[in-house]
């Protein structure tokens, strides 16, 4: 296996074309004791995980500096288009969940029915993780969120909005950066709740958690020393951004990634099947969370593409926790 290199190559690529631009010198935001961590634990969790390929990122969760990337694109061709790369992605399901409660149509206190973990939408069949077990039953939005239930995920933006294309939109207006063609088909609206009805790319993901560790504001990320620049003053009402940040600090939730308890953090894993064949990862696995929960300095992004879906995702938390202690114990310039 080759190993994984620093991609402070993209800084250094846009470094020049700003320098072009100004004739001034700009810094890379990077710093390289954190990004030889990443490396590290990049190569630790393909080779444990026998992944193919996979993905570290490290922002400052105030200025969107970059401070890491890591990664290992089996292209030799480190371009930004690379982290740009728009793919569906489970963990678009908080997208979802911010969205229903910006509508005002429902709240985490209300109580809804999993239907014993089965639902059945348009001919689609929805399961929940623990279907086979009888499903979450009757319970608040908070804890079938926190669960991630896909049938919950649905019927929240069903009482939200009337078809798939109002809901992307009011996605879009958070500040996400989804591709969408719309659809048809009646069951666009079910996929399209659970993140596979559009695309998106690791940076933006990384973006619009960070945005949420941010209490709403939106910064672009940047991988030279530059101008903050807000892309959304207001990604949703501050009350609902409030709201998602206490399922991501959920205690059961960051236990289920082997986070303690005590940690102050906020986070999700997810795993999204990309494809039914053998091309460069059937499955992905990400992890994002931002630190410490009262006043974030750090917003990470985690993720390996494998053939099989065998949950790693104790493995992301593992290095989740290692890059967490590392950052707030040595505490490098943020």
């Amino acid at each position: 296996m080759k190993p994984v290199k620093m991609l402070v190559a993209i800084a250094i690529s846009l470094l020049a074309v700003a320098c072009k631009e100004s004739n001034g010198i700009r810094e890379t935001t990077v710093i390289s004791a954190v990004n030889h961590l990443t490396d590290s634990l990049l190569t630790s969790l393909i080779e444990e995980q026998k992944a193919d390929s996979g993905i570290i990122m490290v922002v400052s969760t105030p200025t969107g500096y970059i401070r890491a990337v890591s990664g290992d694109f089996c292209d030799h061709d480190y371009r930004l288009e690379n982290l740009c790369r728009k793919e569906y992605s489970s963990m678009g399901k908080v997208a979802t969940w911010l969205v229903a409660l910006n509508s005002g149509e429902i709240a985490l206190t209300d109580t809804v029915d999993t239907h014993g973990g089965v639902y059945t939408v348009n001919g689609t069949l929805l399961k929940d993780a623990n279907w086979k077990d009888g499903g979450y039953g009757k319970l608040t939005y908070l804890e079938a969120f926190v669960h991630q239930s896909n049938i919950a995920t649905y019927i929240a933006a069903s009482k939200a909005y009337n078809n798939a294309d109002d809901f992307v939109e009011a996605i879009r207006l958070t500040g996400l950066n989804v591709s969408y063609a719309g659809s048809r088909f009646k069951t666009a609206f079910v996929w399209a709740s659970l993140g596979y009805g559009y695309t998106i790319s690791a940076w933006n993901m990384l973006e619009f958690f960070n945005g949420i560790a941010n209490q709403g504001k939106k910064v672009s990320l940047l991988p030279v020393a530059d101008s903050i620049f807000v892309d959304k003053e207001k990604m949703a009402d501050l009350k609902h951004i409030q709201a998602i940040k206490s399922i991501l600090e959920d205690k059961g939730n960051l236990r289920e990634l082997n986070i303690s308890d005590k940690a102050s953090t906020g986070v999700m894993g997810a795993a999204t099947q990309l494809s039914e064949t053998l091309d460069n990862g059937r499955y992905k696995m990400e992890l994002c969370g931002y630190f410490p929960a009262d006043n974030p300095q750090y917003t990470v992004y985690l993720c390996i593409y494998k053939q099989e879906k065998e949950d790693p995702m104790v493995s992301l938390g593992n290095a989740y926790n290692k890059l967490m202690d590392f950052l707030l114990a040595d505490a490098p310039k943020n």
